[in-house]
Formats: C-alpha cells, structure tokens, sequence
C-alpha cells in the first residue's frame, strides 16, 4: 500500500506557483466570487472575471472587473484562466476553450466545500494525520484508496477533476449493487429525503420489496412533494417526517429557497444566497426548524434486523452520525452517505464509526447524483 503522505498535493507548492502568474477567474457566478476571496487569501490577486454573461458586463466584483473573453485576450497576452464555476459548466467550458484555440494555461479551480468557504491546506491534513492515516488504511480496496487521495487532492487544489475521471454512472446512484448486501426486508432510513427520488432507487434496489421506509425531510416545499410522490406511488408502510436531524434535540436554522423552486441544497450551514449555482435566483429564506437525534427513533426500529441508512444532508453528515450512535452499535445498518462535505469529517468520521462498531468495512465510490459527481462512503 502507497504511503499517503506522498501522494498528496503540497498547497504551499501549488499555490505559490500561481503567486506570480496573471490570474483570470472564468465565472463570476457564487462559486467565482468564493474562489476569488480563497485565493487572494493565499496571496494571489486575480486581475479579472472572465463571463459572457451581457448582464455582468462593466460590472465589478470586490474590485475585480467582469470582461468577456474577447477582451481578456486583447487585454492579455500571457494569462492563466482558472474556471471558478460548479463541475457541469467547467467541463463545458473547458471543451469550448480547446475548441475557440486557447494556447494559454487553463485548470480547474473552485472552492470544493459547498458549507464553507476554503481549501483544505497540507498543515490541516497534517494536524490531524492519523485520522487521515487510519481512514486511509481503513478502506477495502485500491479504488477506494486511489478515490480517497484524489478527493483530498481535489479539496487541497479546488481541482474537481481529479475526481470526475474516477466517476461511475449509474441510475441507482446511491446504491452500489456490488458494494451492498442484497435483501428484500431492509427498513430503509432516508436522511435527506428530497422529493423521493432515492426512495424510488432504493425501491429498484429491493425488487419493491421492503419492511419499512422513514424518510426525513425538513424543506417545506421538497417535504410536500415527497409525500406526493408516496401518495402517487400508493407506497405502503412508509412514515414521513418534516424534521431535520442532529447530534441532540433543539432547534436549528434552515436555510433554503421561497417559492416553488426546488433548491437541491438546502442546509443548515449557510445561506442560500451565497450557495446557489449560477443560474439560480438568490431568492432564500431561514427557518427555524425542530431537529432530533437518529436514537430518538430506536422504538420505531426496534424489531428491524436489516437497516440500510441513507445520509444526504449537506454538511450535517457527521452530526448525525453523532445522533446515531446507538443505532450504529445495536443494529450495525449499512450506512450510506456523501463524504466530506464538511471539512472536519473528512478526517474522523471513518475512524468514528469504526470505534462504533469495529466490523465494519469501508468503501469509497465516486457517484453521479443530481447530474453531478459527488463521494460516497459505504460502510457495510
């Protein structure tokens, strides 16, 4: 097994080589201005926003001006562009750069934390290196360890293509047949329900048959929809439940979008101003909303034998986990869940778990979910 520490990318080294460099941010959308901040942090100063968007033109940004390719390559004659935007429009925008001839230096740099705003930095992996280390070691095979460094890599560098290459396409998408036991009586817990979507994967999963299904769903407008889609569906032994869960009882607030827009990440981290994709109006709300732990429920659960959790909660991941435990250690589910969205989890929640319950076995996959390529942990 390859040593960790010496396939990781050094941030001092990859950032200091742009310090000196002419720095264009291609995207002046959230994901642009978030990258822009994190870099002048690092000491680079990106002399513009590259954006066809005719709405932004003249604009600025925190100083930094808006013009449109044609002007960046009058303007410029050696620069390097970094694309600030979310993966699906950097894949587009990178095939039009080859295609329009660009001779210049182009890579892929946006903030890789949708809760926060920051790169991971060599001194932080460092702090907590035997969690890296043992989470590392943990994993089952050389596809998880090879995802694992390529996703500590992407949020060292901002560079989300190192883990696109290793990204598998399947209509399931969170569920790996391969990776997880197959049964037809799991009680299903959907953390994160959305509007049903997983549930009708997870019902694929099962042939359609199962015990019993919970699903937790604290966006009002989503929650509405997904007891649509049970009521449409005529899906039996199902209990929907518009609440958020977490390390202890209390109350919380809950930012997501007004109207009847589905806004995906819905959060308890940060606003939705700030975390809109491009092409969104920054039209959110904050709600204070009801939350409790994942034990709260155990006599809901009591007589299940088979339990596969599910966790799609932007950032809360580990807190639940956290509001999990005696679930964990009494009925070992087989847990399924994004993987690091937030920065403090990468390192422990490996190690957590398996102080839990020590016979678990780990796996990392990298999933298209919501049309984007997203890490998923498996424990099993």
């Amino acid at each position: 097994m390859k040593k960790l520490n010496e396939q990781l990318v050094n941030s001092d080294d990859y950032f200091g080589s742009l310090k000196e460099k002419t720095i264009v941010c291609w995207g002046a959308g959230s994901k642009g201005r978030q990258t822009c901040q994190l870099l002048k942090e690092k000491g680079i100063y990106p002399v513009a926003f590259c954006d066809n968007n005719p709405k932004l033109k003249g604009e600025h940004i925190n100083n930094v001006p808006i013009y449109s390719y044609d002007i960046i390559r009058k303007k410029y004659e050696k620069y390097c562009i970094c694309i600030t935007t979310t993966l699906n429009s950097a894949l587009e925008i990178s095939q039009m750069l080859k295609n329009l001839g660009e001779k210049n230096e182009v890579c892929f740099m946006a903030n890789p934390f949708k809760a926060e705003n920051k790169f991971l930095d060599t001194s932080e992996i460092l702090d907590n290196f035997v969690d890296y280390e043992e989470s590392y070691r943990a994993l089952e095979d050389e596809k998880s360890r090879k995802i694992f460094v390529n996703f500590l890599n992407w949020k060292i560098t901002g560079n989300q293509y190192l883990t696109y290459e290793e990204t598998e396409s399947d209509w399931l998408e969170f569920f790996d047949k391969e990776i997880i036991p197959s049964r037809d009586n799991y009680c299903y817990i959907d953390v994160g329900a959305y509007t049903g979507d997983t549930i009708v994967r997870f019902l694929a999963l099962g042939s359609g048959k199962y015990n019993r299904i919970i699903a937790f769903e604290p966006d009002n407008n989503n929650f509405i929809r997904l007891n649509q889609m049970v009521e449409n569906g005529r899906l039996e032994r199902i209990m929907c439940v518009k609440q958020g869960l977490w390390s202890k009882k209390g109350e919380l607030v809950f930012y997501m979008r007004e109207g009847d827009g589905i806004y995906e990440s819905s959060n308890f981290f940060r606003n939705v101003e700030v975390s809109l994709a491009n092409s969104l109006s920054s039209d959110g709300k904050a709600e204070v909303v009801p939350v409790r732990t994942l034990d709260s429920y155990m006599n809901e659960i009591k007589n299940e034998e088979h339990i596969l959790f599910k966790i799609d909660a932007l950032a809360s991941e580990g807190r639940i986990i956290l509001g999990g435990i005696e679930l964990i250690q009494k009925k070992k589910p087989v847990i399924v869940m994004e993987y690091g969205t937030h920065s403090e989890h990468i390192s422990n929640i490996i190690p957590l778990i398996k102080r839990l319950r020590n016979d678990y076995k780990f796996y990392l996959r990298q999933k298209t979910i919501f049309y984007n390529s997203r890490t998923v942990l498996f424990a099993v």
